[in-house]
């Protein structure tokens, strides 16, 4: 059985910007933060977000045979 290299990546909804998840975050952010990024009135490494969830690349192992 040959171990088949995978790798955690994330697409974003326009269907073509993508990137590895290691160090992205989800964020949870108020209305106004919203606003505020939609008319680049604050950049994102201002954000002080209400929950930030951080992501990590890793492998996990399976048992079978992935084709």
């Amino acid at each position: 059985m040959n171990a088949v290299k995978t790798h955690a990546i994330i697409v974003l909804d326009d269907g073509e910007t993508w990137s590895g998840v290691d160090g992205a975050t989800i964020c949870i952010i108020s209305d106004e933060d919203l606003e505020q990024l939609n008319f680049d009135e604050m950049p994102v490494s201002e954000l002080a977000p209400i929950f930030e969830l951080g992501l990590r690349d890793y492998t996990l192992r399976s048992v079978g045979d992935h084709q």
